[in-house]
């Protein structure tokens, strides 16, 4: 038995539920000093970041912090 997965495409989504009982809508908001889309809750202000934005301020913040390199000699230059 093979299981279809679908992407689910989150574009598409206008509101989600919120962990207090109500809605969050669609939007922009900020994390991190960077613009990205995502959903905020009106009633208790919770704001939810879109995923595709999530990872690529994270691949972002891991490239700022650069990357680990061995500097050394060879031979009688």
């Amino acid at each position: 038995m093979s299981q279809k997965t679908e992407k689910l495409n989150v574009n598409k989504w206008k509101k989600i539920p919120c962990e207090c009982g109500g809605f969050a809508e669609k939007g922009e908001t900020k994390f991190n000093g960077y613009d990205v889309r995502g959903w905020a809750c009106r009633k208790c202000k919770k704001e939810y970041i879109h995923p595709e934005d999530s990872a690529r301020i994270s691949a972002l913040e891991r490239l700022k912090k650069g990357l680990p390199v061995k500097v050394g000699l060879l031979g009688q230059s």
